[in-house]
């Protein structure tokens, strides 16, 4: 018989721990285009009246797979620490043209910090994370300066007027390399 290798993700007793320390707030519609209702899911934590800083998350995929779901279980390291998290799903390449996966995170951090009283979160301690293209779409999110408009094929490259619309502010934008380990601080 064969010994099996150790757990590798959190212990379960983390996750009872987390599952009865957190309250969901799931589906929060934060934008409506056209036929889709944009959603992002809130774990708060049950104890303390806050406000908790929190991580805006977004998933992975090339832009064009995965969903929010499948990256709930990467949070956990944030959660246990006493951060809250919002799990943003945004408009994958087959829905819509770049770059509007990008308007849909920008708008999805501007719905938390709308609504960061209303949660018991701090709109001063927004921090926005991701896997592979979702981590793309958290640096698009975070830097500042505006994003092109809604797009036709190739109408980026003809428009000579400035670039309008969602305006994002940023006091810092910091990458980890992946090796890093997220702490309550933000650094290993």
């Amino acid at each position: 018989m064969t010994k099996r290798p150790p757990f590798p993700g959190p212990r379960p007793s983390q996750i009872i721990r987390l599952a009865t320390h957190f309250r969901v707030v799931a589906r929060c519609p934060y934008r409506r285009v056209g036929r889709h209702t944009l959603e992002l899911d809130l774990h708060l934590p049950k104890e303390g009246g806050g406000p908790w800083p929190v991580i805006v998350f977004f998933h992975g995929g090339g832009w064009v797979t995965g969903s929010r779901e499948s990256v709930s279980l990467h949070l956990l390291p944030w959660m246990e620490r006493g951060w809250a998290t919002a799990n943003v799903s945004y408009r994958l390449a087959r829905e819509a043209l770049a770059p509007a996966a990008a308007w849909d995170a920008r708008h999805a951090v501007r719905w938390v910090a709308e609504h960061a009283a209303e949660h018991g979160l701090d709109p001063e301690r927004i921090v926005v994370g991701g896997f592979s293209s979702g981590a793309h779409l958290a640096l698009m999110a975070a830097l500042p300066g505006e994003l092109p408009p809604a797009p036709t094929p190739w109408s980026w490259l003809t428009r000579s007027r400035p670039w309008s619309g969602c305006r994002q502010r940023s006091r810092a934008v910091r990458a980890y390399p992946r090796s890093s380990r997220c702490t309550a601080t933000g650094t290993r």
